[in-house]
């Protein structure tokens, strides 16, 4: 198993995202065997940053208060836009977003991400409420080249053409914005395209499978134990629309 990131001084609570808990469960479930040290407290609700894209600001403030007094010390979380939303309302000391939690914490992989007996490609899209919102670039990158070979991504800082609920509010402007940059991920010819946000990785994701691409869209907390995850090998890329 990878190395688990040291203990904190204070209560670290995950926050269970909706997009995650709905399509993503294993997103969670590899933090904690990144984390172990990181509880999941019970009876968790929406952060309110949807409300807030939407723009209703009252509402997604009010949850943001209410889910902050429900998840104790530091709140990590595995999404760019919940991490930005919850920082502004509960201040940015109490929230970190899981490549900086990890990089503070001095989480150490255990081995690498392989494919075929080699180490594999990889690339990152950065979330624009992370990267724009909380000035989070460096930590994600630093992860991924930790166990794979990293290659850059062409306007990484560009959106990908989620941007909360725009993907499904305006899907064809959204796939216009999109197309350029699953062009860009062809010519890089990587194996993964790492995300850190639900709504990047879904859009994504869905873009590579109309393509039959052979990337395969991941999260970073996926990837990460794909690394060192017990009693699983990292060799072995599953093929185009899998995973």
């Amino acid at each position: 198993a990878a190395e688990p990131a040291a203990a904190p001084d204070q209560p670290v609570s995950l926050m269970l995202g909706c997009v995650e808990r709905g399509l993503y469960p294993k997103v969670s479930r590899a933090v904690r065997e990144l984390c172990p040290e990181v509880a999941v407290p019970s009876g968790q609700g929406c952060c309110g940053a949807l409300h807030a894209h939407n723009g209703d600001s009252v509402t997604g403030a009010a949850m943001a208060r209410a889910l902050g007094e429900k998840l104790p010390g530091t709140v990590l979380t595995t999404a760019g836009g919940c991490a930005a939303h919850l920082a502004h309302h509960l201040g940015r000391d109490r929230v970190r977003e899981l490549s900086e939690y990890l990089g503070e914490a001095g989480y150490a992989p255990a081995g690498q991400v392989t494919v075929d007996g080699r180490r594999a490609r990889a690339t990152l899209q950065d979330s624009c409420h992370l990267r724009n919102g909380l000035g989070v670039s460096r930590p994600p990158r630093e992860l991924i080249a930790a166990v794979a070979d990293y290659v850059e991504l062409p306007g990484a800082d560009r959106c990908c053409g989620a941007a909360g609920t725009y993907a499904m509010l305006r899907p064809e402007d959204s796939r216009a914005v999109l197309d350029p940059k699953l062009d860009d991920i062809g010519r890089l010819d990587v194996d993964y395209v790492v995300t850190v946000n639900p709504g990047c990785l879904r859009q994504v994701q869905q873009g590579l499978r109309r393509r039959r691409s052979r990337a395969r869209a991941i999260h970073l907390a996926e990837f990460l134990a794909l690394a060192g995850r017990p009693g699983r090998p990292s060799d072995g890329l599953p093929g185009p629309g899998e995973g």
